[in-house]
């Protein structure tokens, strides 16, 4: 088989010809179950180099917390400025100082082992393995000495965009990472919110065309920093996404 030039005389053989319409045939038989391109080609997630100076060997889909620059300036100039290299850490969440939580982590494209180097995924559309904590929530992020998984949160600087809700537990989702956290409830007190560290549930509520309604889903909140007094059952309250706690604080309530 070879290419024809223009003015040549085309007499394919019998063996040209029949290629030719068996490579036909296949391509209208698959054409309903062809693949797509690679991912990675259409999206350009964004993902740093990382070296896992961890005990363990991490999975394709984990997650990965972000420490220090393996490479400075002084120490290897060149390294340094042609790719993002940074020791990989089981995620911790804490204080600022002492933790990964603000979205200092990524998910794993390909599986680590132990004191290798990978790439890990920090913005971008990837699939990752998350422990969906409860049908309804819709975002996930590290969770404290988790290094295989995710897990799911009323917030989150991950936004699950595909994943089997029919009952809660460890699967694969398909996630946006690297997304502002900002997430804000409206509900109202299921029990009193007193001021503290102990939590309250709150029903979800949302604004429908015939007003505001009950979802039938509920989550724990808690008391801002400052709260004189208790915030009585029944009370209309509004809860944001706390990035650092990780967790849902009222930030404003029915007088």
């Amino acid at each position: 088989m070879h290419k024809v030039i223009p003015g040549e005389k085309f007499r394919p053989s019998a063996s040209a010809w029949n290629a030719f319409i068996e490579a036909a045939e296949w391509v209208r038989a698959n054409r309903q179950n062809a693949t797509l391109p690679d991912q990675w080609s259409l999206l350009r997630p964004t993902a740093v180099f990382v070296r896992n100076d961890s005990a363990y060997d991490w999975p394709r889909g984990g997650v990965v917390g972000l420490g220090s620059a393996v490479f400075t300036p002084s120490e290897n100039e060149n390294q340094y400025w042609a790719n993002p290299v940074f020791v990989g850490e089981v995620p911790k969440v804490g204080t600022y100082g002492n933790s990964h939580v603000t979205g200092r982590w990524g998910v794993l494209r390909d599986p680590v082992a132990q004191g290798a180097m990978g790439l890990a995924i920090i913005s971008g559309v990837i699939r990752a393995q998350v422990y969906l904590a409860d049908t309804w929530h819709f975002r996930a992020d590290i969770e404290d000495g988790q290094y295989a998984r995710l897990r799911s949160y009323p917030g989150g600087r991950a936004l699950i965009l595909d994943i089997d809700r029919s009952a809660t537990g460890t699967k694969w989702a398909t996630l946006l990472v690297g997304i502002n956290p900002y997430v804000k409830y409206d509900g109202v007190l299921d029990e009193a919110l007193s001021p503290g560290e102990v939590s309250a549930q709150m029903s979800i509520w949302e604004y429908t065309a015939s007003g505001w309604q009950d979802t039938g889903f509920n989550a724990a909140v808690y008391a801002p920093r400052f709260l004189p007094e208790p915030i009585a059952a029944g009370k209309k309250v509004t809860a944001y996404w706390h990035d650092q706690a990780m967790r849902l604080v009222v930030d404003d309530a029915e007088c």
